[in-house]
């Protein structure tokens, strides 16, 4: 995780820590021995303790999915579309260098900005991040294709009123392309304009090659699809709904099984969906109505269950959900 652009790292009692005021100039290399200092005292788990929920709305994080991780990832090639104002420095945008875009934005209200196209080369599932001056304002919108982006087809336009030092963002979707449009009274210089990928972390552990190279590359694309849906939860999708449901799970799922054979994630949200009709009663008490108020989403539900355990044989998760089992054939029985 990032905080401002820089590392956020969750430390522990392995840390070593030294008070003293006066530390030799090499004390942050490899060279330089803490042997003599002592080990870090834990006050209390992150969010807790005398933070609490203190950190809620950080930059990247989310107490609710601490699994999933954050990469900065700059857009892979930028298209300047011509307008009211200059920009300067497009070439910090996709570099190795410190982001320093000039600005000279047009008037709020200008109905033709000067208007940058970023690309990323491929589907992302993030948000846009953009640090600048306190005052200053940036329209984002994104898109799955450049037409897309340029005319707002999907989802509307956010405007970003700046706060110097503080990263504003946009909200998560899936996206290629970004259009950004400046306005303001005098002229600024944009310090960070980038992508915040959230992802889950997984291992590539399945593999297809085929006769076919198109065939082959379909297969990855459904892979990488899948991937992006990994996100608190298995999402029918990163752009629209966002949401888990059962039937959108059950064709996930396969893939998900097949390509990362990942039990984690699937085993949470196999759960929260037959959790989420129990209404607190015991598991042996039938539910309270159909997995996501679809009656097929309840069967979606078991041919989900069925494949994951055929995939990677989690005889310990079938027994810890018998009960949760019994009772829902008992109710689709008798609804």
């Amino acid at each position: 995780m990032d905080a401002d652009g820089q590392a956020l790292l969750l430390s522990d009692a392995s840390w070593k820590v030294s008070t003293d005021p006066n530390l030799p100039a090499d004390w942050d290399t490899t060279n330089y021995s803490d042997a003599s200092w002592p080990n870090a005292t834990v006050i209390a788990d992150l969010g807790g303790g005398p933070w609490q929920t203190g950190l809620v709305g950080w930059p990247n994080y989310d107490p609710t999915a601490a699994y999933l991780a954050h990469l900065s990832l700059p857009p892979a090639s930028v298209e300047v579309l011509p307008g009211v104002g200059t920009v300067n420095g497009i070439d910090t945008l996709t570099g190795t260098n410190p982001v320093a875009l000039a600005v000279q934005p047009a008037p709020s209200g200008t109905t033709n900005p000067i208007t940058l196209v970023l690309d990323f080369g491929r589907e992302v599932a993030g948000r846009m991040q953009v640090t600048g001056p306190t005052g200053a304002q940036v329209q984002v919108t994104t898109g799955e294709s450049r037409e897309e982006a340029i005319k707002a087809g999907w989802a509307p336009p956010t405007l970003l009123t700046l706060v110097s030092g503080v990263p504003q963002q946009t909200p998560y979707l899936g996206f290629r392309y970004v259009k950004i449009a400046f306005f303001g009274n005098a002229p600024y210089t944009i310090t960070n304009l980038a992508a915040d990928l959230k992802y889950y972390p997984v291992e590539y552990k399945g593999s297809f090659d085929c006769s076919d190279p198109l065939l082959t590359q379909i297969w990855y694309a459904g892979a990488y699809t899948a991937h992006l849906c990994m996100q608190e939860d298995v999402f029918d999708g990163v752009k629209r709904d966002r949401l888990l449901w059962s039937g959108d799970l059950q064709v996930s799922g396969n893939v998900i099984n097949d390509v990362f054979a990942d039990t984690f994630l699937m085993e949470r949200d196999l759960t929260a969906l037959r959790v989420g009709i129990q209404g607190g009663q015991p598991d042996t008490a039938l539910p309270q109505g159909e997995i996501n108020s679809i009656p097929g989403y309840s069967a979606a539900w078991f041919c989900t269950l069925a494949d994951f355990y055929r995939h990677v044989g989690d005889q310990a998760y079938l027994n810890a959900k018998h009960d949760l089992i019994l009772s829902l054939l008992q109710y689709e029985q008798t609804d």
